[in-house]
């Protein structure tokens, strides 16, 4: 076996490897189980990169049959179709880079993909021998967990117990109104899932050659001008009295608001690149528009003033070209 050989099975097992261990941790619970869930994508980029479309889909469609068959079933197919669409996702962004297409169409087109998949699986398939739609039981599913999720809080005094059955009772509630978002919640899961798979993939050094030299001009990145009249459309249609105006506009209006806080995600790279902020306080400053809720709404803020103010021309001819992502 040559030495090129050996290098290519070398990096097509550890691919392999690592898609393998972050589906296993994808079923744990609270924050391991979604940070494993949210990487899957990476290695299978890196499947599509180095070992070609057909090969990654065939590594894939592998790992989730094995998932499925230590579950011993317990996982009907299409919610194991559903749960593979990270996959999906990892072999899309790996189309698209390699074909040169810009961050937001990557993004974009491969959120799309995954969501005519998700959606024909859901429309087309029933969970389980009682023939109940996807959609009821995913309904019933998320109430399930939401329970379940009070009963761990107050089993580790998050919550009072006294007050547990007031907190399922606020669970049928919440269920009702995450249902009728569901597609912007799917859209947003997608659309993050993409854009931290890419922004991972830029800083680790065996993936830079999939991306092309416009990328080094990522902090940028802006919104299409004329999205901010779907903002405004969405926000008039949660003015009329009717739910189904309602749903479609806050539907709308969510997915809107995150190509926003992307924007205003990208203006926050490019200044803390003008004034050389160390790596270790930009991971601070993120983390902290991440979780903290008036931050993030400040950088969306951020994102929509930036159609008429193009706040990052303010000392844009000073400053070196950039190199990195950020």
């Amino acid at each position: 076996m040559t030495h090129k050989s050996q290098s290519s099975s070398r990096e097509l097992g550890l691919g392999t490897l690592a898609m393998v261990i972050l589906v296993a941790c994808s079923s744990l619970h609270f924050v391991a189980g979604i940070v494993a869930t949210l990487l899957i994508p990476l290695p299978v980029l890196y499947l599509r990169w180095k070992a070609g479309r057909w090969r990654a889909a065939l590594i894939g469609i592998s790992v989730w049959f094995l998932y499925g068959f230590v579950t011993m079933g317990s996982i009907s197919l299409p919610v194991l179709m559903v749960l593979a669409t990270p996959t999906l996702l990892g072999i899309l962004l790996g189309e698209f880079l390699l074909a040169g297409y810009p961050v937001g169409r990557c993004i974009a087109f491969s959120t799309i993909g995954c969501l005519i998949a998700l959606f024909a699986v859901m429309s087309t398939w029933s969970t389980g021998a009682d023939g109940v739609p996807f959609f009821e039981s995913f309904r019933a599913q998320l109430q399930v967990n939401m329970e379940a999720a009070f009963e761990a809080y107050g089993s580790v005094g998050l919550i009072p117990a006294e007050q547990i059955p007031e907190y399922k009772e606020m669970a049928k509630v919440l269920t009702e109104s995450i249902f009728r978002i569901f597609p912007a919640l799917f859209v947003i899961g997608f659309a993050v899932m993409a854009w931290i798979t890419l922004v991972i993939a830029r800083k680790i050094d065996p993936m830079k050659g999939l991306f092309s030299k416009a990328w080094e001009h990522l902090k940028e990145w802006q919104a299409p001008d004329p999205l901010i009249w779907v903002l405004v459309s969405a926000g008039c249609l949660l003015l009329l009295s009717g739910p189904v105006p309602k749903a479609i506009g806050m539907n709308v209006l969510l997915v809107v608001l995150l190509v926003y806080f992307f924007q205003g995600l990208s203006i926050v790279a490019f200044f803390f690149d003008r004034k050389q902020i160390p790596k270790f306080i930009r991971g601070i400053g993120y983390a902290f528009i991440l979780f903290q809720e008036v931050a993030t709404l400040l950088v969306i803020g951020l994102g929509v003033f930036d159609v008429w103010f193009n706040i990052r021309r303010i000392g844009k001819n000073a400053m070196d070209p950039l190199n990195e992502n950020g």
